[in-house]
């Protein structure tokens, strides 16, 4: 004898599988998968790009979809905030970034920076999982500088955390890409899309491919942290403190940078409202009550 399901039975053991991570289609954090950016209004993208730094494995074009895979079981209340993201704003996994010319990476940082240039047309927050670190300079230059929307027309304020700066602007191109992962911390800079005295860069090695003077020192005038600053003497420590302090200060002068910041002994200037100059994040611009726009960072990538 056959046997039938209602259609609400069947919804209600639907319902129990949910919290699962590895039941029903992957999608980021098991939001809804639509693909229009105005239906949102923080927006998950996958940028399957791997490309634009030749010198490691080549398979970080995977992980938009290994992401998706297991990011499901964190769909969680924020404790802290005591707030479910999921349930106080719209947020859609958009889907991947295409790249029908994924090997020729200078071709793929314009179709990265077309496809956001579209998001933030909508006004929805990105947020990004790539994919190698070039993808990080045509997000930037889609979301800052002067047409930008999110942003409006104002410089972003970058927090970056890596083991390297990605400004070797010494260097023309990164076994044969201009734009590659080597090189966009330098010209979003160049281009006006971030502000350094409003930036910092938080885990930088401390032993550099060459000796330097200082190897927290940035060149394009950002702030950095690195792991072995917090064994440096007690007088560069307080240099960093004054520097830190004046960095947050809303007058400080465009020109000025921010020296290294000890790590684990002091929180980063980000912390501070003062230093909020990313517009896209802020609670104001949101036209619903976005729990994900209170922070003062920038949007960046993963």
């Amino acid at each position: 004898m056959t046997k039938h399901i209602s259609e609400e039975a069947l919804a209600q053991r639907a319902a129990e599988m949910e919290p699962w991570y590895w039941h029903g289609p992957a999608t980021f954090f098991k939001c809804p998968w639509n693909a229009d950016p105005a239906a949102c209004d923080i927006g998950l993208v996958g940028v399957p790009h791997s490309s634009g730094n030749g010198s490691t494995e080549r398979d970080q074009h995977l992980a938009p979809r290994a992401v998706r895979n297991i990011s499901g079981w964190y769909r969680r209340a924020h404790q802290k905030f005591r707030i479910k993201p999921w349930d106080v704003c719209r947020i859609h996994d958009l889907g991947d970034v295409p790249l029908p010319e994924a090997m020729v990476n200078d071709v793929c940082v314009e179709h990265i920076e077309e496809f956001y240039t579209r998001l933030d047309g909508a006004g929805v927050r990105p947020v990004s999982i790539g994919g190698d670190h070039s993808i990080t300079g045509p997000i930037l230059r889609a979301l800052g500088g002067a047409e930008a929307k999110l942003s409006k027309g104002r410089k972003l304020a970058m927090v970056h955390f890596d083991a390297h700066r990605d400004d070797y602007e010494y260097l023309p191109h990164w076994l044969g890409s201009k734009r590659s992962a080597a090189h966009w911390a330098a010209y979003t800079i160049h281009e006006g899309i971030v502000d350094p005295s409003h930036s910092i860069q938080l885990g930088m090695r401390g032993n550099p491919m060459r000796v330097r003077v200082d190897p927290t020192q940035s060149d394009m005038g950002i702030g950095s942290s690195h792991p072995s600053s917090s064994s440096r003497s007690a007088s560069r420590r307080q240099r960093a403190r004054s520097a830190s302090a004046s960095a947050t200060c809303p007058s400080t002068s465009p020109s000025t940078s921010m020296r290294s910041i000890p790590a684990m002994r002091r929180r980063s200037p980000i912390s501070s409202p003062a230093t909020g100059r990313c517009a896209p994040m802020r609670r104001s611009d949101c036209s619903r009550p976005c729990a994900a726009s209170t922070s003062s960072a920038p949007i960046s990538s993963a």
